[in-house]
């Protein structure tokens, strides 16, 4: 029926908006809800990129970094593995290659953007004060 299409439209549109849904049933289906397997799968990701220059990492890192950056709803529900998140990152971006954001694997810097829409979540969002002040820190690296 067009109500049920209606709907099911409405919630894709919602869910590439917010992906809190996905990070959700991703924490829960392939980390047993163990926020700290996740981080570490993004921090494995991340120094295989840069240390082991792998482009398979590297992908996986990108698709965490764009995935935890679109999460408005569970940055409310799950503030504290956000904050660790924003932690994280700020080491990650400290450690990344001034070239990165001038090469082809950067791809129009989607890290760029994925930040941009992070801070914006967080600033609009959250009222976790110490998820804001640090998601102010990575957006001041960023610039």
């Amino acid at each position: 029926s067009l109500s049920s299409q209606s709907s099911s439209i409405n919630k894709l549109s919602q869910m590439n908006h917010d992906r809190s849904d996905l990070f959700l049933d991703l924490l829960s289906t392939k980390y047993s809800n163990n926020t700290k397997l996740l981080l570490g799968e993004l921090e494995c990701s991340f120094f295989l990129f840069i240390i082991g220059e792998s482009y398979e990492a590297f992908e996986q890192w990108k698709k965490l970094i764009i995935l935890l950056s679109s999460c408005e709803k569970a940055t409310e529900t799950n503030s504290e593995f956000f904050v660790e998140f924003t932690d994280l990152l700020v080491v990650q971006l400290q450690i990344i290659p001034e070239d990165f954001f001038a090469t082809s694997l950067s791809n129009d810097n989607f890290l760029k953007y994925s930040i941009k829409d992070f801070y914006e979540i967080i600033s609009q969002c959250s009222t976790n004060s110490v998820l804001v002040k640090k998601s102010k820190n990575i957006q001041n690296i960023m610039e």
